[in-house]
């Protein structure tokens, strides 16, 4: 069944309305909304506590979108790509990264003059790593490019304190950028 040139699955036509769910004239999804305000709309309305322990994922409840890849396969993924333009498109994913049984990272991808690259991962573990797509403590930091050479803490706009890494023998300077104080 073809609905404004969406193709439905049969399960979906047959309960479109019945369910509270409508595809609109101009092409927008409503799944739990017969009034979607978006391209696609998941309007739930529960109450479950969330978990993070839960085995689920808890993606029996109202309000969640699962992506599901069934492969098995070590470093096979599931996720979301985002697209900005029509032409010279840039991409930035989001992805779940199967790294063994039961095991999962988490990867972010953006993409600069048309190079794509994962900056940030988040490890089975509960390592982070920015720059770094194997991160060996809680946060990782790597850069190869000259200006991002350590961190800084802003507030309002103003640089406050930097942590900056000066040069190939591994010192390291700490700025408070507010008092001029450098150790």
């Amino acid at each position: 069944t073809n609905y404004n040139n969406v193709t439905a699955p049969y399960t979906l036509a047959q309960n479109l309305n019945a369910d509270g769910n409508n595809i609109t004239a101009v092409g927008s999804l409503g799944i739990g909304t017969t009034s979607p305000l978006h391209k696609v709309d998941i309007m739930g309305d529960a109450s479950t506590a969330y978990d993070a322990t839960s085995d689920s994922g808890q993606s029996n409840h109202d309000a969640t979108l699962q992506v599901f890849n069934k492969n098995t396969t070590d470093e096979s993924f599931a996720g979301l790509v985002f697209r900005n333009r029509n032409s010279n498109v840039g991409i930035s994913r989001i992805s779940s990264i199967s790294k063994g049984f039961a095991t999962t990272d988490m990867s972010f991808v953006t993409e600069h003059n048309n190079t794509k690259s994962e900056k940030l991962r988040i490890t089975s573990e509960g390592n982070t790593g920015i720059g770094t797509s194997s991160p060996n403590q809680l946060l990782s930091l790597n850069s190869t490019a000259s200006t991002a050479r350590g961190i800084s803490i802003d507030q309002s706009g103003a640089e406050r304190v930097k942590l900056l890494y000066t040069n190939s023998s591994g010192s390291f300077d700490i700025n408070n950028v507010t008092a001029g104080y450098t150790s």
